[in-house]
């Protein structure tokens, strides 16, 4: 049942603050220990740790495609609005957020902010290249990383929206005071990839 899916989230979670982010191993005993999940209940609706795992992306993937999906939302909101009402919207799903931030690769949150890229693109003055598209990746991930470091608190929704925004107006590509840092950067990072 959904409730007792987030109720593992949570748990996986909370027995995850206990061992410490470096901890990339949790057992199904440690989650019974906590005293909060029965054995019965955990096989009942999973099978392993990473079933809980499985559960937590289809939520998450499931928020970004209804999110992307609202086009018109993007065009009407502005920016910040748009990426404070994204960033309400992780907020309330945020233990499945915390447990994918932890537990998963750059390459999960690539796909999902690929749903992203049409809605930008579609307005003719914006152009996504992938290293911009790629580096974007890397800021949202950081800000929702640097969210949760610093409590996850509500409050600090428009600090993370306001990042967001400020990395998207550094590399405008059509700003022609950027069009340097932006050349630097990408020599730089294809100089780091090679």
């Amino acid at each position: 049942s959904l409730k007792q899916i987030q109720k593992a989230i949570l748990v996986l979670n909370e027995v995850l603050d206990k061992k410490g982010d470096e901890t990339l191993t949790v057992t199904p005993i440690e989650l019974f220990e906590s005293g909060a999940i029965s054995r019965t209940s955990f096989f009942r609706n999973f099978n392993t740790i990473d079933s809980i795992i499985v559960f937590a992306k289809a939520e998450i993937t499931e928020v970004f495609t209804v999110y992307f999906q609202r086009e018109a939302l993007f065009m009407k909101l502005g920016l910040h609005d748009f990426f404070t009402s994204l960033l309400n919207t992780l907020y309330s799903h945020k233990e499945a957020v915390k447990l994918l931030i932890r537990r998963q690769s750059k390459k999960y949150w690539q796909e999902m902010l690929l749903l992203i890229k049409p809605i930008i693109e579609s307005n003719p003055r914006n152009s996504v290249d992938e290293l911009i598209y790629g580096l974007f990746v890397l800021v949202f991930v950081h800000t929702l990383e640097w969210w949760i470091e610093n409590g996850y608190s509500k409050e600090d929704i428009p600090v993370c929206a306001n990042r967001l925004i400020l990395f998207l107006k550094i590399v405008d590509l059509n700003s022609r005071q950027n069009i340097f840092i932006v050349e630097k950067l990408r020599e730089t990072i294809q100089f780091i990839l090679k």
